[in-house]
């Protein structure tokens, strides 16, 4: 019951995307983000502002969307 709510909470909050990769590396990619003591989706977001410099939150703190 509890993990259904976690999944409604998520499908109303939240985009997702989907991330193809070659075969072997996620592990990789996992390591790496253990070597910065953060999750693989925090890896990711935090690589994709670096790049931008778009600020990609997951507290819906969203710039653009303030009004």
């Amino acid at each position: 019951m509890a993990k259904d709510a976690q999944n409604e909470y998520t499908k109303r909050n939240y985009d997702r995307i989907l991330v193809k990769m070659r075969m072997g590396s996620l592990d990789r990619l996992k390591e790496l983000a253990a070597a910065e003591g953060v999750s693989v989706n925090r890896y990711i977001l935090e690589s994709v502002e670096a790049r931008s410099g778009e600020k990609f939150t997951l507290d819906n703190t969203l710039p653009w969307l303030k009004k």
